[in-house]
């Protein structure tokens, strides 16, 4: 069986059931104004929260032609979608950046500088796997637990739940690169020093 994938609105219905209370059928029905004001906030959370590969693009930056008034040479446009900001090279290199605002501010003097950020967005929901879907329900529930019902037992159980969720879903991210490999010439090259 295919997986379905979810949208918002099924990914904090579940929650919603799970915390028990009635599923909601859009964040514009009367049970979802919690829902409504607690789930993208989690969901950033959530995709924060680690390096997560379905959730990681690469953009070329826009140089911006004001010029930094205190700390580096360029500044460059942050892109929309970043929620957080994970690398940045300047011509293929990394490089040391110090973010104002939606602009980063680098010490790049070549004019033909081009910078590449390394970056979280907020990945469309559809997108997600269901591991990570699955995680995000228990986070979610653990806050509508409170929030509606009231109950601390239960949301103690979805959060460590969430939490061990998250641990197993890195795990499983983290399989979609390849495996580094580790440089033992140093190591070899200090023992016999």
């Amino acid at each position: 069986m295919a997986y379905r994938s979810a949208s918002d609105v099924d990914v904090a219905s579940r929650a919603l059931v799970m915390s028990g209370t009635k599923p909601i059928n859009s964040f514009e029905d009367v049970e979802a104004d919690v829902a409504r004001l607690l789930y993208e906030d989690i969901a950033a959370a959530a995709l924060t929260s680690t390096s997560w590969r379905f959730a990681m693009t690469q953009r070329e930056l826009n140089r911006l032609s004001v010029k930094p008034v205190g700390r580096g040479v360029i500044a460059w446009q942050v892109p929309a979608d970043c929620l957080q900001i994970r690398a940045l090279t300047i011509n293929s290199t990394p490089a040391a950046f110090e973010r104002y605002e939606n602009n980063l501010h680098t010490d790049a003097v070549d004019e033909n500088s081009v910078a590449v950020l390394e970056y979280t967005r907020r990945v469309d929901t559809a997108s997600w796997p269901p591991h990570f879907v699955i995680a995000v329900q228990h986070m979610l529930a653990s806050e509508f637990s409170i929030a509606i019902g009231q109950n601390e037992q239960l949301s103690n159980l979805h959060a460590q739940k969430g939490q061990m969720l998250i641990r197993n879903a890195r795990s499983i991210d983290a399989q979609g690169r390849t495996n580094s490999v580790m440089d033992t010439k140093r190591y070899l090259n200090h023992r016999r020093t």
